[in-house]
């Protein structure tokens, strides 16, 4: 939770990987980047740690960039989600990939940072606690990146060119008052054969509120046949650090066993923490994939399987591919009726306040009473995203539900369809109102419905 700092380097020419770590209150990149912790506490740290609320907006402090070097540097900041490493610690995700939980709630007052020479910069990290996050230890990280630093090996006939990324990871935890639930739970284990060797990795979560740190334990592997079971692979587990509503597969390695297809092995383990132990008790078999493996890295020859069940299923699936497209179809161009609708709306808004999006809703109300509803949605179904859903309201209209929508693009959708319409062989003489309203706020259907239906009695269900 710590400043964790990363640079790797890649040759045109070739591919190498250079990976350092370090931890400290204040950081020294390579590229000449130091990096500073101003906490809000007003103590020193190499970490943000907060005590919020739900709902509560909160200044976790600065982050202090300094460029040493006499050439211009550009500095990219991104949220990351936090995880648990393999072997026990945490780690914090590439910049780029989604963000899910906490990390969500991290607000930075600036994403990229130019300093010239000698220059300094801070950038404010605030934290926006989600109205529905429950007690308990969240984590999440800041990833702050020096990209793409270009260099010309000194040897102009091989005309190597090393592009360098420097990274450092800031961790951010965040800790809501409340009942604490520590809890770890093994998942299961699977046998692999990796380049070198044996390997059994044994799957865990925590699935608990709280951030484990000392978790410690054991793991035994003996081979099933025979009375005396001989213990073929052991090894400790931690201390370490589990971190909260992450997975890990936790590897035994076992290099000097050369398994045939089908072994069978037995697996104990244990994790203990404060608050409870987990013990798993399995066996898992070496299967056919990593027989495959093991002779791919030179091992005894894998067994070809029988494949006479094969065509049978690809049939069967294929059938059940078919008819679940045609269901789709059918569903997706029949709109709901108005109990689904009212609780499509509803699960949709839900939705939306668990990941702080907007949710549109359009509304298009025909004035004959020929027209219908259904004809209308299958008509402007092409203009629609695959995620918008369509519902029957009765005589208030077609209700159009789209989540994660702004206000601008609800909008622009209105009006798109608007315009569509009007080409319509069969639909531009008819008259079509078409309203739409968007919900940037935690609200709930009837609310929403109210902006664009104006009679209380039309939402009753």
């Amino acid at each position: 939770m710590a400043i964790v700092r990363c640079a790797s380097c890649l040759l045109v020419s070739a591919l190498a990987g250079v990976v350092a770590c370090m931890s400290a209150a204040q950081a020294h990149g390579s590229f000449g980047l130091v990096i500073s912790l101003n906490p809000s506490s007003g103590l020193p740290a190499n970490y943000f740690k907060l005590r919020v609320r739900a709902g509560q907006d909160v200044t976790a402090g600065q982050i202090v960039l300094t460029n040493r070097t006499a050439r211009r540097m550009r500095i990219v900041l991104d949220p990351v989600d936090a995880q648990t490493t393999s072997t026990l610690g945490s780690a914090y995700l590439l910049p780029g990939t989604r963000v899910h939980g906490s990390t969500r709630w991290i607000r930075l007052a600036r994403r990229s940072v130019t300093l010239g020479p000698g220059r300094e910069a801070a950038v404010t990290v605030d934290v926006s606690v989600s109205r529905s996050a429950k007690p308990g230890d969240y984590l999440a990280g800041i990833s702050i990146e020096v990209p793409q630093q270009r260099s010309t090996s000194s040897r102009p006939a091989r005309r190597v060119s090393i592009a360098s990324t420097e990274r450092f990871a800031i961790g951010l935890e965040a800790s809501l008052p409340g009942a604490r639930h520590p809890l770890i739970l093994f998942t299961g284990a699977r046998a692999a054969r990796e380049p070198a060797g044996l390997s059994f990795l044994l799957l865990a979560h925590n699935p608990g509120n709280v951030i484990l740190q000392g978790v410690h334990g054991w793991a035994r592997i003996t081979s099933s046949p025979g009375d005396h079971r001989p213990v073929i692979a052991r090894a400790r587990i931690g201390p370490g650090t589990f971190v909260t509503n992450t997975a890990i597969a936790f590897p035994v390695s076992a290099p000097h066993q050369t398994p045939s297809q089908g072994a069978v092995y037995n697996i104990i383990a244990v994790m203990r923490y404060r608050g409870g132990v987990a013990w798993l008790r399995t066996s898992v078999s070496f299967g056919h994939r990593a027989a495959l493996a093991q002779q791919h890295y030179g091992g005894p020859a894998a067994p070809r399987p029988a494949r006479w069940w094969l065509w049978p299923l690809i049939v069967a699936i294929a059938f059940a591919v078919c008819i679940g497209a045609l269901l789709l179809l059918a569903r997706r161009r029949r709109p709901l009726n108005k109990s689904s609708t009212l609780e499509l709306l509803e699960r949709a808004l839900r939705a939306a306040r668990e990941h702080g999006e907007p949710v549109s809703i359009t509304l298009l109300v025909p004035a004959s009473q020929t027209l219908t509803t259904r004809k209308i949605a299958a008509a402007i179904r092409p203009r629609l995203r695959r995620a918008d859903r369509a519902g029957d309201l009765g005589p208030d209209g077609l209700l159009i539900v789209s989540g994660d929508m702004g206000a601008r693009a609800a909008e622009a959708l209105r009006a798109d369809l608007h315009e569509f319409l009007a080409r319509q062989p069969r639909l531009s003489d008819e008259a079509i109102t078409i309203t739409s309203a968007t919900a940037e706020q935690p609200t709930n259907a009837t609310e929403l419905l109210a902006h664009i239906i104006p009679r209380p009695a039309a939402m009753s269900a």
